[in-house]
């Protein structure tokens, strides 16, 4: 009798996420705007106020309310009215920047020059906004993935199920981007870069297949469609160093950003006129192959997104710390305008109706498609551009000594810091909360609770982390 009940309540979980067709790609913008928001009045509080220049207990609260409660109203109680949370954040922003002095750190003029050279070489190769916006991403992917099991959290954010878009399927999209981002092409012999990328992606493989056991073992509820029978995100990206690795000659010929391109038409072309996307969803599950045609075809074009987040990191980290940091961010400035222009325009000609010129292609987080590709490459161009935007604004010099917290909040540097261990723990306590609590019965205020303390419990581990200097490397 238990038994039958646990069957029914795992099939409950199963339903509540399945067979989904998302929400508008201008909602998705809103709703996550939200973290950039939250950067903003943080960035304001800090540049102006000097609110967070003596961190501790109080200081680690509130911006804890700012970055990551804010980021939860958006997903879930101020779900249906983004723009009035955007605002609730911006104004009180708008208001410090126009009002107040800048009292961020500013260079010192009486430092000797060798210093100054040493510290402006250190400076030169932050990137405030970078940390801010994979932090803010890492935030926003780990709330949505508890959250997703909540009546409090619209069905229109869960990941779809075959064609559509929405606010889960775009996160997975930007944690590779993301991923991308920091990573660079390796180098040396074959063996050489394969012995490098094992050691990187071991890890991630073996979690991938620890994940895989474990869930069949205690009958968690899985939705197959996603990636397949035994495949799972933590092996996408476990395969993504090995593939970089093999493929690295003819990416440094061609350049990332148009190997992503070449693969992605490829894949498209595959996919519409061999026949791919059919077999992807309508073959029987009868081998491995096909168990995990999702999983293994999806890789495709999320290698595709890899490689375009490290063309678009080659742009933004520095290759020379001789550049002036302000015209050093106005290039920046320029740069992710032009690839946010490019890849929006190539988004709407994609997916943008016949009669509209385009070529009338539906986005398929399922399959990682090519207007998937272009959508997410828009997507976080476009955030990028705006996380550079509030750094310019809020804080106009650099500090005259280095400071890992300057210009980005102390939360999201820890989350940023140690982001694969903090998804890790994330994916760790939603299965404890989902074993422990009937998610589907909760009213609104539980819900946000269990939401809230989980929030909580990731940032303050982050936080003590960072503080204690522990990095953990995946």
């Amino acid at each position: 009798m238990e038994a039958s009940a646990q069957q029914t309540h795992k099939a409950l979980k199963e339903a509540f996420v399945s067979d989904l067709s998302g929400g508008d790609i201008w909602e998705i913008n809103q709703v996550t705007f939200t973290a950039v928001s939250a950067y903003a009045l943080w960035a304001a509080l800090d540049s102006r106020k000097g609110v967070f220049k003596n961190y501790g207990v109080s200081e680690f609260f509130l911006e804890f309310g700012i970055n990551c409660l804010g980021l939860l109203l958006a997903i879930t109680l101020y779900a249906d009215n983004p723009i009035a949370l955007n605002l609730a954040l911006l104004i009180p922003a708008a208001i410090l920047l126009l009002t107040t002095p800048d009292e961020s750190p500013r260079k010192s003029k009486s430092a000797k020059p060798a210093a100054t050279k040493t510290q402006s070489a250190e400076n030169a190769k932050r990137k405030p906004f970078l940390t801010a916006y994979r932090g803010g991403m890492m935030l926003i992917t780990t709330l949505a993935i508890l959250a997703v099991d909540f009546p409090l959290f619209p069905r229109r954010f869960a990941k779809v199920e075959t064609w559509g878009t929405s606010l889960m399927d775009m996160g997975v999209g930007s944690f590779v981007f993301s991923s991308g981002l920091v990573s660079s092409l390796p180098s040396g012999s074959l063996s050489v870069r394969l012995r490098k990328a094992l050691r990187v992606a071991g890890p991630m493989l073996i979690l991938g297949g620890i994940r895989c056991a474990v869930t069949k073992a205690i009958g968690y509820q899985e939705h197959v469609t996603e990636y397949g029978v035994h495949w799972n995100f933590f092996m996408t990206l476990g395969f993504l160093p090995p593939f970089l690795a093999i493929l690295a000659p003819p990416i440094s010929v061609l350049t990332p950003t148009v190997s992503a391109i070449l693969i992605g038409v490829v894949y498209e072309y595959a996919l519409d006129k061999m026949k791919l996307s059919a077999w992807v969803l309508t073959a029987p599950r009868v081998d491995v192959l096909s168990q995990n045609k999702e999983g293994i075809c999806s890789f495709i074009g999320y290698f595709a997104i890899f490689l375009a987040g490290l063309g678009t990191g080659n742009q933004i980290r520095p290759r020379s710390t001789a550049t002036p940091v302000q015209s050093s961010r106005a290039k920046l400035l320029r740069t992710l305008a032009f690839s946010c222009v490019a890849w929006s325009a190539a988004t709407y000609f994609a997916i943008a109706p016949r009669s509209l010129y385009g070529l009338d292609l539906q986005v398929s987080r399922r399959m990682a498609n090519l207007p998937y590709i272009l959508w997410v490459l828009a997507y976080n161009t476009f955030f990028l551009l705006f996380y550079l935007g509030v750094e310019c604004l809020f804080f106009t010099s650099t500090p005259s000594t280095a400071s890992r917290s300057y210009a980005v909040p102390r939360v999201l540097h820890a989350i940023n810091l140690n982001g694969l261990a903090i998804f890790l723990l994330a994916n760790l306590l939603t299965g404890l909360v989902n074993m422990s609590f009937n998610t589907l019965e909760m009213g609104r205020v539980q819900s946000f609770g269990v939401l809230a303390g989980y929030c909580g419990v990731l940032a303050t581990i982050a936080i003590l982390l960072d503080a204690r200097g522990i990095r953990i490397k995946l």
